[in-house]
């Protein structure tokens, strides 16, 4: 099967890679969601570099692009040999299928790190700007957001909008970088290593029939990789659409704006579930720790915030003094936190211990 090769805007390939793509065709498929102006600016660069290549270019959204190239693997008629979109997980995707072919340019050398795949199968050459609009009948300017992360705050909710994320390749990025860098971090707050979670993009052959694209937020289970949480499916209008066909109860939504002007609003469903959620942060505190007598002790390295005991009292000994104060301050910790508290007083020390290191009890 024939391999795309990746980037994110205009950079001009060697004649070399694209012989290796396309053998005994001399014909060039470009498939971006950059505008037509800026292609237009574009097109005579490019087939300057590649004078004997007829330069194709199939244009439109990130994520028609995306859909388009899908169709192609599916009829194994793959036709894209450069890809240049705004849609960072789907690029990991052709990635980890193998669809991609790596390629060190020249002029991603000064790009940071953290902006280019570090196997060379795509790289970021150009940051657009976002814009963030405000109402300022309901917002004063100095009470406006000043930063992205700003906005994952419930508060603006309503008051705050930008370009649609399923229209704008631009604001699907934007959108994207937020869920990740701010929605990831619910999943380390569980204590779930990154390295054991992935994004994964539907194929054509997933989707359900009403869905334009579905994300998966993946786990990587000791049986291999799973859904996890499904972090953005797009389900059109379709919802909607069906209700007010049976129910014979009007949907469509009127623009405050222009009362001509009506709508059936899109659904965009995550889905999160707490028992495979659970699952994945009890695998990765799960731990077996070889000791020096050669027996294996079980650790449970779960976070304080969900660890099911917080805080357990032992004595060290059965004896009455030291018992008596144990409860003392086994009372003292109930009545003044919320934190929940085990009182444990059988067996040796060493042994209570153990215990509490098997159900993940950060302070003892």
């Amino acid at each position: 099967m024939k391999k795309v090769f990746l980037i994110l805007s205009c950079v001009i390939l060697s004649f070399s890679l694209i012989s290796c793509t396309k053998k005994n065709k001399r014909e060039l498929w470009i498939y971006t969601s950059m505008y037509k102006d800026m292609i237009e600016m574009m097109k005579e660069d490019v087939q300057k570099n590649f004078p004997d290549m007829k330069i194709q270019w199939f244009q439109s959204g990130s994520e028609k692009v995306a859909a388009k190239i899908s169709a192609e693997l599916e009829a194994n008629n793959l036709q894209a040999d450069v890809l240049m979109t705004s849609d960072p997980f789907f690029y990991i995707d052709l990635k980890n299928k193998g669809l991609l072919l790596p390629y060190e340019s020249p002029h991603t050398k000064n790009i940071p790190i953290y902006l280019k795949d570090a196997d060379n199968y795509f790289s970021t050459q150009r940051v657009p700007v976002v814009v963030m609009a405000y109402n300022r009948t309901l917002l004063k300017p100095d009470d406006a957001p000043k930063t992205f992360k700003e906005l994952t705050d419930g508060k603006w909710k309503g008051k705050v909008v930008m370009a649609s994320p399923l229209e704008s390749g631009t604001a699907f990025t934007a959108v994207a970088t937020l869920s990740t860098k701010y929605g990831w971090d619910f999943f380390k707050k569980l204590g779930i290593a990154e390295e054991n979670l992935r994004f994964r993009q539907h194929d054509s052959k997933e989707l359900s029939h009403y869905s334009k694209g579905t994300t998966d937020i993946e786990y990587k289970f000791p049986f291999g990789w799973g859904e996890l949480a499904a972090a953005a499916a797009y389900r059109t209008d379709f919802d909607l659409k069906q209700h007010e066909k049976f129910s014979g109860q009007e949907m469509s939504y009127t623009d405050p704006d222009d009362p001509k002007h009506k709508l059936i609003p899109h659904v965009m469903e995550p889905s999160y579930g707490t028992d495979r959620i659970m699952l994945a942060a009890l695998l990765d505190a799960y731990t077996e720790e070889k000791l020096e007598n050669g027996e294996t002790r079980v650790v449970m390295k779960l976070k304080p915030e969900i660890a099911p005991i917080d805080v357990a009292i032992l004595p060290l000994s059965k004896k009455e003094n030291l018992i008596n104060k144990a409860q003392e301050l086994y009372k003292i910790v109930v009545q003044e936190t919320d934190l929940v508290v085990d009182f444990d007083v059988t067996g040796s020390i060493g042994k209570r211990y153990r215990r509490q290191d098997e159900i993940g009890t950060p302070k003892c």
